[in-house]
């Protein structure tokens, strides 16, 4: 029992760094190569230039003549013809094969950085090749964070068992010529260096990750559009006062989410709201106000909500929002500013109109018990004195 604690936690680290569902890591993957196919693209000439430069005009022989500088232009040639041919194919290949490609790419690209790094080091005291490379490959290719970091952690590394190697040259050059050996202080050295690539180290990681979930998000908020698209032309859908979608197709379309929800492990919340004393303001100025009143919400509430969102005329005066792909926390902040909105819109009333609601996050009911509950916590705000959202227990 003592292992299901650390066992659940190792999940949801695993989770967290690969959010992307089994299903469509094939497409999510095919669709990020052909991107990391054009960036390889603009790097792989850029180290060229700059491997040409230090080779053709370094003062070192070490940097005209070692043998790897001609492996690594090589290599990023084949790069750029590999890139170009793939970018040209429109049917891609394995997307194990272009994340391994990828994946060596950046090994590659990463370690020879740190190399020449490590002469550079020696001669002027300077890391920034690596540094730069480093990061560049983090923040400008989407890779699985888990190969992101293992590249990077195994760099530092290989730097920290190398120092020794890398000691020895640095006197080396300092007793030969101290004039110009880099001016720090014996003891801290070197601890100055391995304290500063940790540092970038780790901040390259937390780049990798945030990158990748950065574009698993854009991915899966695309394929909800596009399924959503899909669906709307698939039925009729719309209320014909507000143009927003009619009770059989919200609810109808929350099922589907609730689904998809279970399939993929998204979150996902519903907001329910009413306007308030809404038969005062037919009673009072007629019901051709009331719908526009009516009219002039659901515009607001187009105008609040994502693409990936979905808006119906639950009811009379009733509308229900399924924020796709949202924890509670940000439809609490979502639903302030529909409240906000509204409380502050010009309805050419002398009174503001305002509207309650009730929020429900999704936790394995199903779509009459998720609207059940939301519709008890918009009852609750009712209750409460109006014009605030209510959360469902």
């Amino acid at each position: 029992m003592s292992g299901v604690p650390f066992e659940g936690l190792f999940n949801r680290i695993i989770k967290y760094l690969n959010p992307i569902s089994n299903d469509l890591k094939g497409d999510f993957y095919g669709t990020v190569a052909r991107e990391n196919a054009l960036r390889t693209i603009v790097l792989s000439v850029i180290y060229i230039l700059l491997n040409t430069q230090l080779s053709l005009f370094g003062r070192s022989s070490f940097l005209k003549e070692n043998n790897y500088r001609l492996f690594i232009r090589v290599f990023l040639l084949f790069a750029i013809v590999y890139s170009i041919y793939r970018l040209k194919q429109t049917k891609l290949v394995s997307h194990w094969i272009e994340q391994a490609f990828t994946a060596f790419y950046c090994f590659v690209l990463i370690f020879t950085s740190l190399m020449t790094s490590q002469f550079l080091l020696v001669r002027i005291g300077s890391m920034s090749i690596f540094i730069v490379t480093i990061l560049a490959t983090s923040a400008f290719l989407i890779r699985r964070p888990l190969v992101s970091i293992l590249t990077n952690i195994s760099a530092f590394l290989f730097f920290v068992f190398t120092l020794d190697h890398v000691s020895r040259l640095f006197d080396k050059f300092a007793k030969n010529r101290p004039t110009l050996a880099p001016r720090l202080p014996e003891a801290i050295r070197f601890e100055v260096y391995v304290t500063e690539l940790l540092l970038v180290t780790v901040v390259s990681c937390a780049i990798a990750v945030i990158m990748y979930r950065f574009r698993v998000k854009v991915f899966m908020d695309h394929k909800i559009i596009e399924e959503k698209n899909s669906t709307l032309t698939q039925l009729a859908m719309q209320d014909s006062m507000t143009q927003l979608l009619n009770h059989k197709a919200i609810y109808d379309l929350l099922t589907q989410e609730i689904q998809r929800t279970m399939r993929y492990s998204l979150p996902l919340s519903v907001l329910l709201i009413d306007i308030d004393h809404f038969k005062s303001v037919n009673d009072t100025y007629g019901h051709q106000t009331g719908d526009e009143v009516i009219k002039k919400i659901a515009e607001i509430l187009r105008q609040t909500c994502r693409e990936t969102d979905y808006i119906g005329r639950y009811g009379g005066e009733e509308f229900l929002i399924l924020l796709t792909n949202t924890t509670l926390e940000q439809a609490q902040k979502f639903s302030e500013r529909v409240r906000s909105n509204i409380e502050n819109a010009d309805f050419g009333a002398p009174s503001p109109i305002t509207i309650s609601g009730g929020l429900n996050t999704y936790k394995g009911e199903n779509a009459k018990v998720l609207v059940h509950n939301a519709d008890e916590a918009l009852y609750l705000a009712k209750t409460k004195g109006r014009n605030r959202i209510e959360i469902s227990n």
